[in-house]
């Protein structure tokens, strides 16, 4: 059975806000390691809009650095699916729509995917899919940023979940990976 893995930016404050995050070469080159290992990505909605309004353009954009334009190659073969209850009109390579209950779908997914799904970002189908323990794998960059702002992490979480550290590492600029289990 394939292992969902969360990959999350947050501040030390618990903000997953995009606009808080060091994205410098080593943050970009985590992110290909991650997506060369799965055989899927899973987004929320919001999360893949912002996605497709930035990796296709910089899929061949000789101006961005190569960690960059590695990461969109990756961002744009791999195969998407958006947790989404709108239509998905997009051009984007390799994107499709999973509908309705997550506690139906995810499980759907996990059949008819043979490897590691990974999931960015999408700070409340995150707290949808951890409540009903569908996140194998917990891997928080914990950015060197105290703000409060939103989304937070997680929110809407009630029931207490226990997870084992399986790794943790800091990045040169400061930014902390820790790895969890379930």
């Amino acid at each position: 059975m394939p292992r969902i893995i969360y990959s999350v930016n947050i501040t030390i404050n618990g903000c997953c806000d995009h606009r808080h995050v060091v994205a410098d070469e080593e943050h970009h080159r985590y992110a290909t390691q991650l997506i060369q290992s799965a055989d899927a990505l899973l987004l929320g909605r919001n999360t893949f809009d912002l996605f497709e309004a930035y990796w296709p353009g910089a899929f061949g954009n000789t101006e961005l650095p190569e960690a960059v334009r590695d990461l969109a190659s990756l961002l744009n073969s791999v195969r998407k699916y958006v947790a989404t209850n709108k239509p998905l009109n997009t051009t984007w390579n390799n994107c499709a729509p999973i509908r309705g209950s997550m506690d139906q779908a995810i499980p759907e997914l996990r059949k008819t995917t043979n490897g590691t799904v990974v999931m960015f970002g999408s700070p409340s189908l995150a707290a949808n899919l951890a409540k009903i323990d569908e996140i194998d794998e917990f891997h928080f960059l914990i950015q060197p940023v105290a703000i409060d702002d939103n989304p937070r992490l997680l929110t809407g979480l009630t029931v207490k979940k226990d997870l084992r550290l399986l790794d943790s590492r800091a990045f040169k600029s400061g930014v902390l990976l820790t790895k969890y289990g379930r």
